[in-house]
């Protein structure tokens, strides 16, 4: 294996240099906890995983950047004790594992203001995918999971994923997830090109997007061409853009504030800030949805649609 480490206590990398592993065992596999901590590392393997540890958690934080690639059953980053969780915080992690699940806690796996790329490859869609935990927690931040097996990017045995503050998913599959509790915006039918590191809509199809919870739109967000965003169709909704942000709808994508009247589903979206609407893009109010502009809202060449019960409370510009 790549680094073994065997000592009865918790270990750590830390610093600002950089360290690459090829190995044909583990990348690194710690017998306890392990913690990255600022460091840059670059991780091939070809067996067990690719970063994992036998009794405590695993921790990778403060502006780390970690890339794990290669082939393995155990898994790219995992956890074998029942208790023992994934944290990433504040940091850049890619992980790439052709032959199984991407992460894989016994406890939870919890991302915390992080960009997370995870690309497994499972075929069960119950016990495992390419996030498999306890549970599945995002903090703000942003996380694409991919399985390009038959199973599913969040197992269902993870249950619902818990967000808030933001938090951004993408994941392929329209039912790669079982569901969202808390505040995200989930978009789908997505695809990550590994070698420029970017995330754009599959092949030459329209994404999707949904909004869950009361979701305050943030600084860095966006919303990506010929999308159409969704706000109250799966999940009760309110979209608020605060007062000095910026919402922009490129050309081909719309917002829709369309609840699903089958679920007696609501959607609202609070414009507080500027909603800049460009030539091929629209924003539509219909089916019981609500639209309150506090702010501003500029067609800019683009489309406002209110109809079928929908409605626009305009006390902006």
């Amino acid at each position: 294996s790549g680094i073994n480490l065997s000592g009865s206590g918790s270990s750590a990398i830390t610093g600002s240099g950089s360290l690459e592993i090829q190995s044909q065992g583990s990348g690194i596999r710690s017998a306890n906890g392990i913690t990255i901590d600022g460091a840059k590392i670059s991780i091939g393997y070809a067996g067990t995983g690719g970063i994992w540890t036998d009794n405590a958690d695993l921790t990778i934080r403060n502006n780390s950047q970690v890339k794990v690639t290669g082939s393995a059953a155990g898994g790219g980053v995992w956890t074998q004790n029942v208790s023992a969780d994934i944290t990433i915080e504040n940091s850049k992690v890619i992980v790439i594992n052709d032959a199984e699940g991407a992460m894989r806690a016994a406890g939870s796996i919890r991302l915390i203001s992080s960009d997370v790329r995870a690309v497994g490859n499972t075929s069960s869609a119950y016990a495992s995918g390419t996030l498999t935990g306890g549970q599945i927690i995002m903090d703000g931040g942003t996380l694409y999971a991919e399985n390009t097996g038959g199973g599913l990017e969040i197992s269902i045995t993870s249950g619902s994923v818990e967000a808030k503050n933001g938090a951004v998913l993408y994941t392929v599959k329209a039912d790669g997830i079982l569901s969202i509790q808390g505040d995200a915006v989930w978009y789908y039918k997505f695809s990550y090109d590994q070698n420029t590191e970017e995330i754009t809509v599959a092949g030459n199809g329209k994404g999707e997007g949904e909004i869950a919870g009361n979701m305050v739109w943030r600084e860095g967000m966006s919303i990506p061409e010929n999308t159409t965003l969704s706000v109250g169709w799966s999940y009760n909704a309110v979209l608020t853009v605060p007062e000095g942000m910026n919402l922009v709808v490129p050309n081909g994508s719309k917002i829709d504030v369309y609840p699903n009247v089958k679920p007696n589903q609501t959607g609202t979206l609070i414009n507080k800030g500027t909603i800049d609407i460009q030539s091929g893009g629209s924003l539509r109010s219909t089916n019981t949805g609500n639209v309150v502009n506090n702010g501003e809202i500029n067609a800019n060449g683009g489309s406002i649609d209110v109809a079928n019960n929908g409605t626009l409370t305009n006390d902006g510009t």
